[in-house]
């Protein structure tokens, strides 16, 4: 059905900027789904009909970065009222440098470590998806490569997997194959057949997992 296969948007929530009382919009998904979907050795998700809802992002009024479940709600009955009207923009994403500028922050608990990390890996990594001249990793991104691969649970099957990866973009190809030799077969073997066969060519970049290419390299 139509339906089935679109995605809506649901009623926007109006939060309140800490930092300089500017509002700004949060988006909401009334319905999604995974359609046109595209899945990354880094785990990213990419999902046109599934919008990510990040938990930081930027003021749009004064750049402060914020986290959407700490900030107020504000509610407005309409966004003008009277002579009035309220100054109401969608909040920004941050870029790579914004995760690095929050990582230096004090008093940021583990959860919230993780998650900065995850986000700046993504964002490093955003320039090499669907690109032809790769770049090598920066060493702000190794370092932080390195501090997020503490935060793997190697007992759990999906950070397993992201350890996996992160060691073979750190060009640590060896060490990424000894990982995932005890991932369980079918725990999501075709991302786990694709980073296997680029460690094994020593490949160090993020790739799209595409079930053709995995079944092409016999994995």
């Amino acid at each position: 059905m139509k339906g089935e296969r679109s995605m809506r948007m649901g009623k926007p929530i109006i939060k309140r900027c800490e930092v300089c009382a500017g509002l700004l919009e949060e988006q909401t998904i009334a319905s999604c789904n995974t359609i046109g979907a595209r899945n990354w050795t880094d785990g990213k998700p990419d999902a046109p009909m599934m919008p990510d809802i990040p938990w930081q992002v930027k003021c749009p009024h004064c750049r402060a970065m914020l986290w959407l479940d700490e900030l107020q709600e504000v509610r407005i009955r309409k966004r003008w009222w009277g002579t009035k009207t309220y100054n109401i923009e969608r909040y920004h994403r941050p870029v790579l440098s914004d995760y690095f500028k929050s990582l230096a922050q004090d008093n940021l608990g583990d959860e919230k470590i993780r998650y900065l990390r995850m986000r700046a890996w993504w964002a490093g990594n955003d320039k090499r998806r669907d690109s032809e001249q790769m770049s090598r990793l920066s060493t702000q991104e190794e370092a932080n490569l390195q501090a997020l691969e503490a935060f793997m649970d190697l007992s759990d099957v999906e950070d397993r997997i992201m350890a996996a990866e992160i060691k073979r973009e750190l060009g640590q190809f060896n060490a990424a194959l000894d990982l995932l030799l005890d991932v369980p077969n079918k725990a999501q073997s075709l991302v786990v057949a694709r980073i296997t066969t680029l460690a094994r060519e020593q490949g160090p970049f993020v790739r799209e997992v595409k079930r053709e290419e995995v079944v092409a390299n016999g994995s």
